[in-house]
């Protein structure tokens, strides 16, 4: 397995981690270096399906960016954000689920899903196009 680096302590990190141990610092993977970087927020999203919705960049590589950064912008509050974008996700999910027919019942309270990778992602990440297509399908489905 390779082992990444925190850019904001040197802190060797792994793939599946999601907070660098030693700052405690988000950390994300960064598709197009093919890293794990750390995080910082980057302002309210411009997306008119998400307005005010925070967005994040990776943490900058230049040590005197990173430092003015960190006076700029405290942990609590890209961390707030962080967890606002979250339960964001969450809910596009949960509505998803809500008008989506089971796939099973067990007794009269417990639905059970099976979601491929490709309806987890529309559901969660994917485009305001991609989940409103995703819930009329499910509706033309039920």
């Amino acid at each position: 397995m390779k082992i990444f680096q925190c850019q904001a302590c040197d802190q060797p990190v792994g793939f599946e981690s999601t907070v660098c141990e030693s700052c405690e610092r988000r950390l994300g993977y960064v598709c197009e270096a093919h890293e794990v970087s750390a995080i910082e927020p980057a302002g309210p999203s411009a997306n008119p399906a998400f307005p005010g919705a925070p967005t994040f960049r990776a943490y900058a590589e230049n040590a005197a960016e990173r430092d003015r950064l960190l006076t700029e912008l405290p942990q609590e509050k890209w961390t707030a954000s962080r967890d606002r974008f979250l339960h964001l996700r969450f809910a596009r999910l949960c509505y998803y689920l809500r008008v989506r027919k089971p796939d099973a019942v067990i007794g009269y309270s417990i639905f059970v899903y099976r979601l491929s990778a490709e309806e987890v992602r529309a559901a969660t990440a994917g485009s305001l196009k991609d989940w409103s297509a995703l819930i009329e399908r499910s509706g033309d489905s039920g």
